[in-house]
């Protein structure tokens, strides 16, 4: 289960940090394998049945964790909401752990 912790920044903002580690991730990135399979369409493979390898080829590795790492954290942070008053007003902003700065929305959709 990944550990979520919330720091309160002012009167109308609150920081959710969720830490995951690579095993926690891992079924939301065969998800997120299987829905990109789902949606694309390459030549030489039909839909659904597109191997991870070719999507990173094509879509990109990158795209595949986006989606993985945009569920995790909907998902977590609709387990947080619900034991306070308040609900989230802004489309999250995800931090890597390399620092980088990402804005996120709660799905993915290629």
């Amino acid at each position: 289960m990944p550990q979520t912790t919330t720091e309160k920044l002012g009167p109308t903002r609150v920081k959710l940090t969720i830490a995951v580690t690579p095993d926690e991730l891992k079924p939301s990135i065969d998800h997120a394998y299987s829905h990109i399979a789902e949606q694309v369409s390459i030549p030489g493979f039909r839909k659904g049945k597109v191997p991870p390898p070719i999507i990173d080829q094509r879509i990109g590795r990158g795209e595949v964790l986006n989606h993985a790492v945009a569920k995790v954290s909907t998902a977590c942070s609709s387990r947080q909401w619900p034991k306070r008053e308040s609900k989230p007003s802004a489309a999250p902003r995800r931090m890597s752990a390399s620092g980088q700065t990402k804005k996120t929305s709660p799905a993915t959709s290629l």
